[in-house]
């Protein structure tokens, strides 16, 4: 019987902020694969906190916003009125009333 020992490569070392330098490239990578972020991380050796940090900065970085001014309108026409706003992601959000239109104008005008 064989008593030498069996040792384990050390482990593949974790790419952290400072070791990418385009995450543009990274994030477009990662969309393409359809993986979620956990496994495209896992299968990149990337360190899974470095991505979602800088998938945060990406995100508020490229978010802009377009001031929607309505004119003329009345109570009765919001109520009526379907408003549809479609983001550059395909992503839509109709709102259906003016509670809704307010909720939305909120929570928008806490992120900026």
């Amino acid at each position: 019987m064989n008593n030498s020992t069996i040792t384990q490569p050390p482990p593949t070392l974790l790419k952290m902020s400072k070791d990418i330098d385009n995450w543009s490239e990274v994030f477009a990578d990662w969309k393409a694969s359809s993986l979620s972020q956990t496994t495209y991380c896992e299968r990149n050796n990337i360190h899974f906190n470095s991505f979602t940090h800088q998938w945060s900065r990406h995100r508020k970085d490229h978010v802009k916003f377009t001031k929607v001014v309505t004119r003329n309108a009345t109570e009765t026409s919001l109520k009526s009125s379907t408003i549809t706003i479609k983001l550059p992601s395909g992503a839509m959000i109709e709102l259906f009333n003016e509670a809704a239109l307010k909720l939305v104008l909120s929570v928008l005008g806490d992120i900026q």
